[in-house]
Formats: C-alpha cells, sequence, structure tokens
C-alpha cells in the first residue's frame, strides 16, 4: 500500500489533528484508537479545517538539507527575537 498524507485543506501543512476516542487496553497496557471523527483542526492555521489526503513522497536528499537549513534559521532567528 502506498504511503499518504493528511495535510491542511488551507495552508497545504501536516500538522493536522483528528477528534477521537481511545480506551485503555489492560492487556497491552496501551490506548486503542475507537473512533475517529469529522472534526478536524491545523496547528499552523490555529483554526478548524478540511483534510486533504494526499500521496506521500520520500525527500530527496535536497529537500531534506533545505529542510535542515530551515529548521536552523527558524531556531537562530527565534533565539534573537527572545533576546
Amino acid at each position: 500500500m502506498p504511503k499518504r498524507n493528511m495535510i491542511c485543506e488551507t495552508c497545504g501543512g501536516d500538522e493536522v489533528l483528528r477528534d477521537a476516542y481511545a480506551s485503555w487496553c489492560v492487556e497491552t497496557q496501551r490506548w486503542v484508537l475507537d473512533n475517529v471523527f469529522d472534526y478536524a483542526y491545523c496547528r499552523t492555521c490555529d483554526e478548524e479545517t478540511n483534510i486533504e489526503e494526499i500521496a506521500w513522497k520520500e525527500p530527496t536528499d535536497d529537500e531534506e538539507d533545505a529542510d535542515l537549513l530551515h529548521a536552523a534559521l527558524d531556531d537562530h532567528f527565534n533565539k534573537k527575537d527572545s533576546a
């Protein structure tokens, strides 16, 4: 089965959440997902959204390097702003 990703319909980000119920399993000592509801939320937009399902592609080395660079720049500027 091909991998897929869930993204926000508004911003395209993948920091999306769904409302759900979970129950405790004594045998496995873990929470088990019981039901997933329609409500969806995007952390990036900080609001309710609709979720789109897209094909997931393996990032290339160049994309991974760019992601690392962006994260380092974000860390640098966030520390600078808070100082």
